[in-house]
C-alpha cells in the first residue's frame, strides 16, 4: 500500500467518524413544572397533561432528559440558545410564540375551577355562574403569577381588584392556603386541580367545581426554545398525529368539547 493510498484511507475515515458525530441524536432536555412536595417524573407523573407528554415523547424516538423547572426559571431557559429545552406542557399564548417554538396542540384545557373547603359546598351550589357567585359573596381568590386563564376568565377576574391575590405560588402553597383559610378559594386548571388534589390524603376536605362561564378555552403544546432542531420539532408533531386517538382515550378532560 503506497504513502497516498494510506493518507487517503485515513481523510476517509476521519471523515466518518466526524460525520458519525454530527448526526448523534441531539439532546432535548424536557422540562416539567416543579411542584413541591409532588413525587413525579417520568412513568409516574401526576398530571394528565404530563403523562400525555411523555407518551409523545416516547413515541417520537427524540432522546431527551426530564427535569423539573421551578415556573419562575421557564421564561430564562426559553431564553437559552445554547441549550435545547422544551416544556413538555404549556399553554399556547402569542407572547409565549414569539419566545420560542410550539408543537401542535396535543391537549385542550377548557375549564377553570374553585378549589375551595367541602364546607364551602352548599354556598357554591347556589350560584349558576362565576360572576353570581363573585357578586353574592366576598370571598377572596388566589390566582397564579404566570398562569393563562384565558381572555374572558381573565377579565372576570380583574374586575374583582384586591380580592384576587396574584402570586408565583405552587399548586401546593395555593391549596395549603385554602385549607388554613388564608384565602377562600383557589383558581386552578380543574383537570390539573383534580388530579392534584387526588395525590393528597385529606383530598375529601376539599371541593373543586368550574362554573359554565369560565371558560379558559387554550391549547396545550410542547413549547421549545430556538436550540430545539427543526428535525426534533418534526418528530414530536409526528408523534402527537400518532397519539392523538389514545390520547383522547385515556384522558377525556384533555379532549376538546
Amino acid at each position: 500500500m503506497t504513502i497516498r493510498s494510506r493518507a487517503t484511507r485515513r481523510l476517509a475515515a476521519l471523515g466518518l467518524l466526524l460525520f458519525a458525530a454530527g448526526s448523534r441524536a441531539e439532546l432535548v432536555h424536557m422540562g416539567y413544572v416543579e411542584e413541591f412536595y409532588v413525587d413525579q417524573g417520568p412513568g409516574h407523573f401526576t398530571f394528565d397533561f404530563l403523562r400525555a407528554a411523555e407518551m409523545i415523547v416516547v413515541d417520537s424516538g427524540v432522546a431527551v432528559e426530564w427535569m423539573p423547572v421551578p415556573a419562575s426559571r421557564m421564561s430564562f431557559m426559553m431564553g437559552r440558545d445554547d441549550y435545547p429545552f422544551c416544556m413538555s406542557g404549556a399553554s399556547v399564548t402569542s407572547e409565549r410564540v414569539a419566545q420560542g417554538q410550539f408543537t401542535s396542540p396535543y391537549a385542550y384545557d377548557g375549564l377553570i375551577a374553585l378549589v375551595g373547603r367541602s364546607e364551602d359546598r352548599a354556598r357554591l351550589g347556589r350560584a349558576r355562574s362565576f360572576v353570581d357567585f363573585a357578586a353574592a359573596n366576598d370571598a377572596t381568590f388566589l390566582a397564579h403569577a404566570v398562569l393563562n386563564y384565558g381572555p374572558a376568565m381573565t377579565d372576570r377576574l380583574k374586575s374583582l381588584g384586591s380580592r384576587v391575590s396574584y402570586e408565583l405560588r405552587s399548586v401546593q402553597q395555593m391549596v395549603d392556603m385554602v385549607a388554613a383559610k388564608r384565602a377562600d378559594f383557589a383558581l386552578l386548571p380543574r383537570t390539573y386541580a383534580q388530579n392534584f388534589l387526588a395525590t393528597r390524603k385529606d383530598s375529601a376536605s376539599f371541593v373543586v367545581l368550574a362554573y359554565p362561564d369560565m371558560r379558559r378555552g387554550v391549547d396545550v403544546a410542547i413549547w421549545c426554545n430556538r436550540a430545539v432542531s427543526a428535525t426534533a420539532m418534526a418528530r414530536f408533531d409526528a408523534s402527537i398525529a400518532r397519539q392523538a386517538a389514545e390520547i383522547r382515550n385515556r384522558f377525556p378532560l384533555l379532549a376538546r368539547d
